[in-house]
């Protein structure tokens, strides 16, 4: 126990504040500066870790290594330091990541009871790579991944057991593909998403009788229960009891579905959400709350680390195309109270959308290195076409990171976009609020609106440079030089329906 204490310590530092690449199997990879002439890639394999945050990565950072074997993969890769998600849950974001474009552009945006499904006229990366040819595939964890999420079309999607036996379904997936097509796969793991120790036991409601189990209050857990079920709000001591039960141990979940029943968890865990909307953000124990599950997160980054090494090692163990290339990403990060919030949606700060961006065995893209700038998940679409050879299909939001990184480490200033919606209470009425920013690196601009009428309620501007947390946000009225963050950011704030004048003097 104090082993595990002094690691968790430890990590809390990294954050607060494959073989993988399959080209390497077949001889060295060329170290080159910028764009060199070279045949296009046919593979590309896309791994996306859930809920990974990118400050588990300490790339240069000076923070120390919790994942060693996803550094090394990193210190062989193109990294993308300043990489965003274009949502912070995974719906939007995913669909975003597989088609190049923006959600307000996707129409999947918002709130997961109110998201919908992608357009029939939005081409996905898998049919842009099948219509040329491409044999595609995906293989998940279930979760919103599923054989009909429209993100995925085009795709042969199925093996939904990658978390638990990574070795067998990449063989199997191999076994299907065409042979001698040029490939893709989408791998989607959960391994770092609630809950985040135990997490292989959350499955099986009869978990067996172990101390660790009998740790959940029975008496506790059915007054909780029957409280919701009656149609009260459980105290806030119970509530925040029963979010580190649900969120920190799927042993502890597991145990809990079997007290009180699925259903009752279920209604449970919705009212979880609400209450973290309402009366928790103005919780005082939610920061320290957020710090234990914080630990707990920290601590099963060991296992994620253990997982993408199987995945990787499987990959490398398959008869892939040569010149195969390997990124990896996450879809979104989490919040530990940073903002007085937990969980992941509902909310825009970068601890939400700062991800991990990794491309491993792309030539073009030069030599292994950290590269800084404004780059996003919809920039793999794009980057994918052209390392295939294949044109980059006009209209993305995205752009083509082997044009953008020739000879640099520090990319061309842009603005990324990101979309969410979240509830308001304001005197126990709920509203649906939409939440737009957008983002450079040297600063961010937060609006809420009302989803109805779509009229601007508030906004926020964050200067990253001096306040890198986001925690003392500058109401845009009170903004002193509207333009002083450049044109660009200024740019992205009018196109937000700001009153950006400074523009036109210049």
């Amino acid at each position: 126990m104090k082993r595990a204490s002094l690691v968790v310590g430890l990590a809390l530092a990294v954050i607060g504040g494959a073989g993988a690449c399959l080209f390497a199997l077949r001889g060295r990879p060329p170290r080159v500066e910028g764009v060199v002439a070279s045949e296009p890639t046919r593979g590309a394999v896309v791994i996306c870790l859930d809920t990974l945050r990118a400050d588990a990565l300490s790339l240069d950072s000076g923070r120390p290594v919790v994942m060693p074997r996803l550094e090394a993969f990193a210190r062989e890769s193109v990294a993308f330091a300043d990489a965003t998600a274009p949502s912070a849950w995974t719906g939007p974001s995913i669909t975003s990541l597989l088609t190049g474009l923006d959600p307000s552009h996707t129409g999947v945006v918002g709130l997961p009871e109110r998201i919908g499904n992608l357009s029939s006229a939005v081409r996905t990366l898998s049919e842009r790579l099948a219509s040329a040819g491409w044999h595609t595939g995906a293989i998940t964890t279930g979760a919103w991944l599923t054989p009909g999420t429209s993100a995925l079309r085009g795709t042969e999607v199925g093996l939904r057991e990658l978390d638990r036996d990574p070795e067998g379904v990449i063989s199997r997936w191999n076994a299907r593909r065409t042979p001698g097509a040029p490939c893709f796969l989408f791998l989607h793991t959960l391994a770092a998403h609630d809950p985040y120790l135990d997490k292989e036991l959350d499955d099986n409601a009869a978990a067996p009788s172990a101390d660790a189990f009998r740790t959940v209050d029975e008496v506790r857990a059915r007054a909780i229960a029957k409280e919701v079920a009656d149609g009260a709000m459980p105290s806030d001591a119970d509530l925040r009891w029963s979010i580190e039960i649900i969120l920190g141990s799927g042993a502890h979940r597991a145990r809990l579905r079997t007290i009180i029943g699925p259903a009752p968890l279920d209604a449970l865990f919705g009212i979880l959400q609400r209450w973290l909307d309402d009366r928790g953000e103005r919780d005082p124990e939610i920061v320290s709350l957020g710090a234990r599950l914080r630990a707990a997160y920290v601590e099963s980054l060991a296992t994620v680390d253990r997982l993408i090494g199987r995945i990787l090692d499987a990959l490398a163990a398959q008869p892939m195309p040569e010149r195969t290339v390997v990124i990896v990403v996450a879809d979104h990060g989490e919040s530990f109270g940073e903002h007085k919030t937990l969980l992941h949606g509902r909310r825009l700060y970068d601890e939400l959308l700062r991800v991990p961006f990794l491309v491993k065995g792309a030539a073009r893209l030069g030599t292994p290195r950290v590269v800084r700038g404004d780059v996003g998940l919809v920039d793999v679409v794009p980057t994918v076409l052209s390392l295939a050879g294949l044109p980059t299909a006009p209209g993305l939001d995205g752009i083509d990171l082997v044009a953008a990184t020739t000879g640099r480490s520090v990319l061309a200033e842009r603005t990324m976009r990101a979309f969410d919606e979240r509830r308001r209470f304001v005197d126990g009425v709920e509203r649906i609020e939409g939440l737009e920013s957008v983002r450079t690196t040297r600063a961010k601009c937060i609006v809420r609106r009302d989803a109805v009428t779509r009229r601007i309620i508030a906004a926020d501007v964050f200067d990253l440079a001096a306040d890198p947390l986001e925690a003392h946000p500058i109401p845009f009225g009170k903004l002193e030089r509207p333009c002083g963050f450049g044109d660009a950011f200024a740019r992205a704030m009018k196109d937000l329906g700001l009153p950006i004048t400074c523009l036109a003097e210049k």
